[in-house]
């Protein structure tokens, strides 16, 4: 390959040009630059400035000589222009454009075809630096025809060398005024460096003159008193006021929603009370407002810079989820915002975005925004494996949902992890629908009448499940329910509770009978929290409560209510806790399902058989529970049941699961199934976690980044194995629940405040600081209070 290829930039096929000698060379012609000469000559000087040994190269030096360049020609023509800052802004915009579109230059698809094709016709017009307002001027005078003649020369100016065919070029009088102007020009900044001179001259005499006079000894005999002329030099004071609000400030006033008014009355009021002067800072709403939204805008491209480059794992997780959310810009409405968020199997989490949806949220729209934001950062998107989401139509749609386009965009096949925690609220829900009925708005009446009596209870009067003569095989499930929770309590950590899990197995506990674990604290029933449909697991909570006090809610609920709920709070303990409360883990997910819906089965067929030895309306909980588990079996398809080779809980399976792996990884007759697909749904209660196994179930390994190589080993010798060992790790922290996005929609409602910036970048840069304040402030946390005075001590709000 020649010189003159390797210097060649991509898309345009031209050469830069070379600078040999530091400083601005201009740009010449006849005509405007155009995009691409704008960017021919930033690629110039960033060569220039990368040779140069005594200048520090960056793009943004770069894009200040071109700033310098464009209104060094665009002054000849006496048109008003945008601000330097805008200029380099749009110089900057247009420099990571080009960066992005080389990125993925190896993309064929259409999409990217045509934004290829888009860039490169808009920088094939003029580079427009034409002060919008200027613009509006002379349009508005040509209306009104108030127009003289410098206008009307300055308008046909400018119409005749927008866009790409341009055919107006500088008239004589232009041109004369051009040289006035440069003349100008020229006299100021020599006048400017005589006056620097003088002052710089003035200071230095000064300077002498007093250590001449330091140095005179009177007391000496040699010495001669001379007479001293000195120089009094009145230089220009220039005095800086200092900043009011700190940078830790802006971020606390972010974090609770704090107007700028009040920080800044708080500002004096810490300033006053440290007996500073006032005047020496600088102090106002307004300038309170300036310093937060740039120090919000620095410390979000920071946080996501750091967030970004702490992902080390081969393997990115990308997570979405929408929410309605009261506009900001218009009173009254509501709009979608989704959130997009990627994970890492290293544990690391970044906010991406939570974008605005414009219109209707369909999966079309949606996916658009999605892939809008990933090409909006930095990222390698070959390195996303999974895509985590809830199991709505939107997303999961066969033909045309969220997932299918995403999967097309980036071109093959992702590991689709359905969020379990609403796989499992959908089945829960199903059975509490019987007695509930379906939902008819944000809020269930039927608690209500809870809340509204819960002071009238005696809340240590209640009464436990009780089991009848014919209902002994009930006991079996009871005892095996118990024994878990009384484990799970025992070995939860603070780290890895949240506090309405806990609610939920110290109440099925209690319901079933069981006691805690000796050293944890008694159980405590807590009063009714909120009751709407949108809190996880709200319905179960209360369904415990209820029946716990249900012989002292006869005058609340009809006898029939109370039985009805008696009998879902029995089904819900023995089948549906457990299966919440272990949900989380990717490794245990196959096993986890498949044994819940034997279960469910086993169940469905004793009921069948003799119903007496269940509760009343027994089989109309399991039936729906059942049918809806059925209907998603995600983590039993041919790609994700290969995760249980990792399960600790499945060593039993393990040696039949792995002779499967291998008669499928030696055939050759079948290839590789081009997307997950669901599981038979048949003959679910006879067969093993063997006979979900497939040709795809090796694409989970390479989709993860796992080197499957562990798998023709023995199963005694995986522990011994580095890849089983890292892959072990990477299962462990493969995100199967939507929490983050779920998380991020939360951060959104809380934010969602008339405090909040009506700038959509800024309101993006508000999301990321705020979470990573409190970040932050939670690794910190020592204990359940998070503020403290050692964790205020330790934080730091730097992010690199």
């Amino acid at each position: 390959m020649n010189t003159k290829t390797k210097t060649l930039l991509w898309l345009f096929d031209k050469c830069p040009p070379i600078f040999s000698v530091p400083g601005n060379h201009g740009f010449t012609g006849p005509y405007p630059p155009t995009g691409e000469q704008v960017l021919l000559q930033y690629h110039g000087y960033h060569k220039q400035l990368q040779q140069a040994s005594h200048l520090q190269s960056s793009a943004l030096d770069a894009a200040r000589l071109v700033t310098k360049d464009l209104q060094d020609w665009w002054v000849n023509t006496g048109i008003t222009l945008k601000s330097w800052q805008a200029i380099e802004q749009m110089i900057l915009t247009d420099i990571e454009e080009y960066k992005l579109r080389k990125s993925k230059r190896n993309r064929t698809t259409d999409t990217e075809t045509k934004k290829r094709e888009e860039f490169l016709a808009n920088t094939r017009q003029t580079f427009w630096i034409v002060q919008p307002e200027f613009e509006k001027r002379l349009a508005a005078k040509q209306q009104l025809e108030k127009q003289d003649q410098t206008d009307k020369e300055d308008w046909l100016y400018l119409e005749g060398v927008r866009g790409v065919t341009r055919t107006a070029t500088l008239g004589p009088r232009d041109q004369k005024l051009a040289k006035r102007q440069k003349r100008k020009f020229l006299d100021q900044q020599a006048a400017q460096e005589r006056k620097a001179k003088d002052c710089l001259r003035s200071a230095t005499a000064a300077h002498s003159a007093d250590a001449v006079e330091e140095s005179h000894d009177p007391e000496s005999e040699d010495s001669t008193e001379i007479p001293m002329h000195t120089v009094s030099v009145s230089l220009p004071k220039v005095s800086k006021k200092m900043e009011s609000v700190p940078m830790e400030a802006c971020f606390i006033a972010d974090k609770y929603a704090i107007s700028n008014r009040a920080v800044t009355e708080l500002a004096a009021a810490f300033r006053k009370d440290g007996g500073k002067n006032l005047e020496e800072y600088n102090l106002s709403v307004n300038t309170t407002g300036r310093r937060r939204q740039s120090a919000r805008l620095e410390k979000a491209a920071d946080i996501t810079k750091w967030q970004l480059g702490d992902i080390t794992s081969k393997m990115y997780a990308l997570h979405w989820d929408g929410k309605l959310i009261k506009s900001l810009m218009h009173v009254g409405k509501d709009m979608e915002r989704v959130a997009v968020i990627l994970t890492g199997t290293d544990g690391q989490e970044v906010l991406l975005s939570i974008v605005g949806m414009e219109g209707r949220s369909t999966a079309e729209n949606e996916a658009a925004k999605i892939i809008q934001v990933l090409n909006d950062h930095p990222l390698d998107t070959s390195r996303i494996g999974a895509l985590v989401f809830d199991t709505t139509a939107v997303n999961s749609g066969v033909w045309s949902g969220v997932v299918v386009r995403l999967e097309t965009e980036f071109g093959r096949s992702l590991l689709q992890l359905a969020c379990r925690h609403h796989i499992h609220e959908l089945i829960g829900g199903a059975s509490c629908s019987i007695v509930y009925g379906p939902t008819t708005g944000p809020n269930e009446q039927l608690f209500k009448r809870l809340v509204n009596n819960w002071s009238e209870l005696n809340h240590n009067n209640y009464t436990l499940v009780e089991v009848t003569a014919p209902q002994r095989e009930l006991t079996g499930y009871i005892h095996n329910t118990i024994t878990f929770l009384q484990t799970w309590i025992e070995n939860s950590t603070k780290e890895t509770l949240r506090h309405d899990y806990l609610e939920l197995a110290e109440l099925t506990l209690l319901f079933l009978g069981g006691t805690v674990p000796a050293g944890r604290r008694s159980i405590t029933i807590k009063a009714p929290g909120a009751f709407h449909h949108a809190r996880w697991i709200s319905k179960t909570l209360y369904t415990f409560k209820v029946a716990l006090f249900r012989c002292q809610l006869g005058d609340v609920y009809a006898p029939e209510e109370l039985e009805d709920i008696t009998s879902l709070a029995v089904f819900l303990a023995i089948f549906y806790t457990k299966a919440w409360l272990t949900c989380t883990s990717a490794a245990d997910a196959p096993s986890n399902d498949l044994a819940l819906m034997k279960n469910l089965l086993k169940a469905e067929a004793s009921i069948s058989k003799d119903p007496m030895k269940w509760p009343a309306k027994f089989l109309s909980f399991v039936v729906p529970a059942r049918q809806k588990l059925q209907n998603h079996l995600w983590y039993l398809s041919e790609r994700l049941v290969s995760l249980a080779l990792f399960s600790d809980r499945t060593s039993s399976d393990k040696q039949t699961m792995r002779k499967a792996m291998l008669r499928y990884h030696d055939a050759t007759d079948s290839p590789q199934t081009r997307k997950q697909e669901m599981p038979a749904s048949h003959q679910l209660g006879s067969k093993a976690l063997k006979d979900f196994i497939g040709h795809d179930s090796w694409s989970m390994f390479e989709l993860l980044g796992i080197d499957s190589s562990f798998v023709k080993l023995p199963v005694a010798q995986w522990t011994t194995s580095d890849n089983y060992r890292h892959g072990k790790k990477v299962v462990a922290n493969l995100p199967v629940v939507n929490d983050a996005a779920e998380r991020a929609l939360g951060l959104a409602t809380d934010l969602n405040t008339n405090k909040a910036p009506k700038s959509e970048e800024q309101l993006q840069a508000l999301y990321r600081v705020v979470k990573g304040v409190r970040e932050k402030l939670h690794g910190l946390a020592t204990s359940t209070e998070v503020v403290t005075k050692k964790s205020l001590a330790s934080i730091s709000y730097s992010w690199d």
